[in-house]
This record gives structure tokens, C-alpha cells and sequence, in this order.
């Protein structure tokens, strides 16, 4: 561990995906449980020509409620299906799915903050940070919550300002992400970047780094 904990590199970790179960995972589980085409599905829901007006973008920003995700986010589910899809089922299933944290990720964040890591959760949420599993969380430095900046990753400024409220440069920080999108802007920032494909290998980058 480094000396000064202090001065090693400050954390920025994602929440759903990396503490939690895959979220791709639960799109794609839901889709095929009610009847869609998960990959037609993800790809014009995430599509590049909708970084910004996009159901989940609208609802990551605060722009829109749940209700008003759900009713804009049916008519793709169902772009995609030969059935009348339900959006609320299909959305109730994704949240279900998506609840189980990760313990194997939350001990290790726990145990590097219990060595006085500076660590902040940046989240592209879907509602207030009331909804989060606070009590199975470790207590973070600091929160940035999508729905409440008004910003969402990719967007640079969300890095910039998790590092800000940490008191460091980016090239101070290290961020983990398990959507290679997210990754970019932050290695562009100067951060270090890992992508979160399984806990293991995410865990042997982060003692790497700070050598616990």
C-alpha cells in the first residue's frame, strides 16, 4: 500500500455492472423473457445517434420520471417483438435482476477505503440516491448520481467533477467502469481505466494499483 494513502490514486467506481450483477446481463435476461430480440434492442437503445434523447438517457439525467421511461421505452421494446410487450413487467424484471450485489467487488472497495483510499461512486442512476442499497454499500467519500448533476457518463464533465469533489486531478484517479464507452472519456482525462468483465480480474487490477 502506498505510503501516504492519501495520495494514492483516488477511486471512481460505477455502481450497476461492477457492485452490482450485470445490467446488460438483466436487459438481455428481461428481453428474452418477454419475448425481444435482445440485441436489435440494445443496439437502438444505446445506438451512437442517441447519446442524448434516448429512455435511458432522458431518465439517467433526471429529465424524465420512471413513468415517463416506461411509456417512452415500450414502443422500442415492442419495435423488436412479434407480441404486445408490457414495458413495466419488462422494466420490474430488470430491477429485480439487477439488485444483487456483487460481494466480492463491495469487500475489496471496503477494504481499500478501510486503507484510506479516496473513493467516490459515479453512477448513471434511474431516480434519487434514495433508491440504492445503501446499507449493503460501503460508505463512500462521495457520491455523483447521474439524475442529480444533471450530467451522465460519457460525459467528461461527470469525471471531472467526481474528481473535483475528491480533491484531485484526474491523473490522480482511478476509474472503473464495465461499459468500454464510459472508459474512453476517462483515459482521455488522464485517469487510469479498468474495465469490469468479472470481479476477479477487476479485483488483481486494483491491488496492483494500490498494492494491497
Amino acid at each position: 500500500m502506498h505510503s501516504d494513502p492519501h495520495r494514492a490514486p483516488a477511486l471512481l467506481i460505477d455502481f450497476g455492472g461492477v457492485l452490482t450483477e450485470s445490467v446488460l446481463g438483466a436487459f438481455e435476461r428481461s428481453c428474452v423473457a418477454h419475448g425481444v430480440e435482445p440485441a436489435a434492442f440494445l443496439a437502438e437503445a444505446f445506438s451512437a445517434d442517441h447519446l442524448a434523447d434516448s429512455p435511458f438517457a432522458l431518465v439517467e439525467l433526471g429529465q424524465i420520471s420512471i413513468r415517463e421511461f416506461v411509456d417512452r421505452v415500450t414502443p422500442v421494446l415492442r419495435r423488436h417483438s412479434s407480441i404486445d410487450v408490457d414495458g413495466a413487467a419488462w422494466l420490474r424484471d430488470v430491477q429485480q435482476s439487477t439488485q444483487p450485489i456483487d460481494p466480492r467487488m463491495v469487500q475489496e472497495v471496503g477494504a481499500l477505503m478501510d486503507h484510506g483510499v479516496q473513493t467516490a461512486l459515479v453512477s448513471n442512476s434511474w431516480g434519487p440516491r434514495e433508491t440504492y442499497p445503501w446499507d449493503r454499500l460501503p460508505p463512500f467519500s462521495e457520491v455523483v448520481v447521474s439524475a442529480e448533476v444533471g450530467i451522465r457518463k460519457p460525459d467528461p464533465a461527470i469525471y471531472l467533477l467526481a474528481a473535483a469533489k475528491l480533491g484531485r486531478a484526474p491523473a490522480e484517479c482511478v476509474f472503473v467502469d464495465d461499459l468500454e464507452i464510459n472508459l474512453i472519456p476517462a483515459r482521455r482525462l488522464g485517469m487510469t481505466a479498468i474495465h469490469h468483465e468479472h470481479s476477479a480480474n477487476t479485483v488483481t487490477a486494483l491491488r496492483r494499483i494500490y498494492g494491497v
